[in-house]
């Protein structure tokens, strides 16, 4: 299950959401504490993209990596 090629790109996509859902959290707590404009900048800036967007670019990236792993592998 782990080497189907549209298995590892869902992961991969996955957990950076996750991580960059923690990651933003803290950043925009930090930004709010000692630079309450860019905080408020950044949630209008945030608010104008899609949710889905930020998915659906995670996973095309997450799919070119595996693609280019895929590729140096069956160089070897």
């Amino acid at each position: 299950m782990q080497d189907e090629p549209i298995d590892t790109p869902r992961r991969i996509a996955f957990w950076g959401g996750i991580l960059g859902v923690v990651f933003g959290l803290l950043l925009l707590q930090f930004l709010l504490a000692e630079y309450p404009h860019w905080g408020q900048t950044t949630i209008y800036a945030l608010a104008t993209i899609p949710p889905f967007g930020l998915w659906a670019l995670t996973l095309t990236i997450a799919q070119r990596v595996v693609d280019r792993r895929a590729a140096r592998r069956n160089r070897e």
